[in-house]
């Protein structure tokens, strides 16, 4: 359970619902407590905020499922985002019909969606890491494609995606040369321009190696453009 990496500590919680034994920090069920203690009450209305907030970010990386207005995942409208588009990196695997459409690596080779997938699942690692995602796949005329913008602490990040998987010929650092380097930053100045972007900025690059069970990401921070 998460609350026992809290510090400090907390001596006990109070569950909506049914109590948990197993867990490791002492706690008690409070039937309808959302509606009944305030201290459930006020978690309730954080985590919904919550959810709202990275529901919005999962929306901008996987924008096909409409996630900003899911309702579940036994809706008819979401039962039928999973059979056009199978499922994505944040689906919960434990809901069979998730699991039946989770794709594989050969078929995302047959359908030419390796790099997709592979900005997609580096999108997610930076929200795990406390950058919020501002958008995607940004076509910057006529330099070329920006994958990911985000931000954190104030400074705006263009991060360039590089996907391997064990049946492409070289490694994604043998696909950054000084030509790519020189188009990714005509891309970043004309955004900057056109967005009057005042805050610092920076260029990151993620090399994503897919698995079978789980990707390996490779951040490098800070790239400099004029080496």
């Amino acid at each position: 359970m998460a609350l026992g990496r809290l510090k400090p500590r907390p001596d006990q919680a109070v569950i909506d619902g049914y109590a948990l034994p197993t867990q490791i920090i002492p706690n008690k069920g409070v039937i309808k407590g959302d509606q009944t203690v305030d201290v459930i009450k006020a978690a309730s209305i954080i985590a919904k905020v919550t959810r709202d907030n990275m529901m919005e970010q999962y929306d901008i990386i996987f924008p096909v499922y409409g996630f900003k207005k899911h309702k579940g995942y036994g809706t008819r409208e979401h039962m039928d985002k999973l059979r056009l588009n199978k499922a994505c990196a944040i689906h919960r695997k434990s809901f069979k019909p998730v699991a039946a459409a989770m794709p594989t690596l050969s078929w995302l080779r047959k359908e030419g969606r390796i790099g997709q997938w592979g900005e997609q699942v580096a999108a997610v690692y930076l929200i795990e890491r406390g950058y919020e995602i501002l958008t995607m796949n940004l076509r910057c005329a006529p330099y070329g494609e920006i994958d990911i913008i985000a931000e954190k602490d104030g400074i705006i990040i263009f991060v360039e995606v590089k996907t391997y998987s064990k049946k492409q010929l070289g490694t994604p650092a043998q696909k950054i040369n000084q030509n790519k380097l020189k188009k990714l930053e005509a891309a970043i100045n004309k955004y900057t321009v056109d967005m009057q972007v005042e805050k610092d900025i920076s260029l990151d690059v993620i090399f994503v190696y897919l698995q079978p069970l789980a990707p390996k990401f490779k951040h490098f921070k800070g790239i400099r453009l004029d080496a």
